[in-house]
């Protein structure tokens, strides 16, 4: 019996949301429009994700003994996904996020912060949860602990899902060991020195197998498997924030995959959640049920094995 469906190592942030109607220029003043704070992080967030949709979760990373440690715990555990297993560092501090959106033209510039720490040994990890639980989800910011933890999982025949977010020194020996590759536009660039998604898709796939895909905002997202390629259009709603889509993509389509659905009825799922999320400010507050996940696809006439 598995222990968990899912574990994650990786990010986990604190994000603070501003709507604006405009930009504010040098030195000026002008009020929000709306403010939010939320969880996030590119393995906190699927995480969370995948927990709505009904799978259990849980957090490996580090958190730390101040307050945005307890922010981001919180946060988790509200949304069902355990904590009990994570890194604690006393000095420790989680990323914080300042997002200014603005839903006038869709377009959200994001800054950071994030406080330098030592890479985490991968001796500290716990080998058991990985090796029971039947997926991992990793972004390999750590590159020697990810290596290690996605070394485990694979040998213990479970699913190794890599969030391609950047093209990091850490993540390039991680991809190989990798069962599902899904990457930005951003990544794609960087790794092909090519801006088309469709191709990136394919030299991942060429370079790595398994199942590549890359995230390509409104344009949908573009997958390849072993024995076909498709291309996955976004749906259209009414959006109020995109921060996050990507990582709420990821998550459910581990849901899917978990669920032994082919890669198509992944991604439309995928992509049907993506999309319920971009309809809310904030990168978890618009995450659907399961249920309502599989209500919004019968209204749009899709069918697949998430009405089974």
């Amino acid at each position: 019996m598995a222990k968990y469906d899912v574990v994650g190592f990786g990010i986990a942030t604190i994000d603070h949301f501003g709507v604006v109607d405009r930009y504010p220029t040098e030195d000026s003043k002008q009020p929000l429009v709306d403010y939010t704070q939320q969880g996030g992080g590119t393995v906190a967030t699927p995480l969370v994700a995948c927990s709505r949709l009904g799978l259990s979760t849980a957090y490996l990373g580090r958190l730390g003994e101040n307050d945005t440690s307890a922010a981001v715990e919180l946060g988790l555990r509200r949304e069902g996904v355990a904590t009990d297993t994570s890194l604690r560092e006393s000095e420790f501090e989680p990323p914080v996020a300042l997002i200014l959106v603005n839903p006038g033209n869709h377009s959200r510039p994001i800054t950071w912060f994030r406080r330098a720490s030592a890479e985490i040994d991968p001796a500290r990890l716990d080998r058991d949860i990985i090796e029971t639980s039947r997926a991992l989800y990793i972004d390999a910011h750590e590159g020697a602990a990810s290596h290690a933890a996605a070394l485990w999982a694979r040998k213990a025949g479970r699913l190794v899902v890599v969030d391609a977010d950047n093209l990091t020194d850490g993540i390039r020996p991680v991809l190989p060991l990798a069962n599902v590759v899904i990457g930005s536009e951003r990544f794609a660039e960087m790794y092909t020195g090519d801006s088309d998604a469709e191709r990136g898709a394919h030299r991942l796939h060429e370079d790595f197998g398994g199942i590549c895909g890359i995230t390509a905002g409104a344009g949908g997202s573009y997958i390849v498997t072993g024995d076909r390629a498709f291309h996955q259009p976004a749906f259209s709603v009414d959006v109020v924030d995109t921060t996050g889509a990507g990582d709420v993509y990821h998550g459910a389509f581990v849901r899917g995959l978990l669920a032994e659905w082919p890669p198509n009825d992944c991604a439309r799922f995928a992509a049907a959640v993506a999309a319920m999320k971009c309809r809310a400010l904030g990168g978890r507050a618009g995450i659907p049920s399961y249920a309502d996940a599989v209500a919004f696809l019968h209204r749009r006439g899709e069918t697949g094995l998430w009405s089974a």
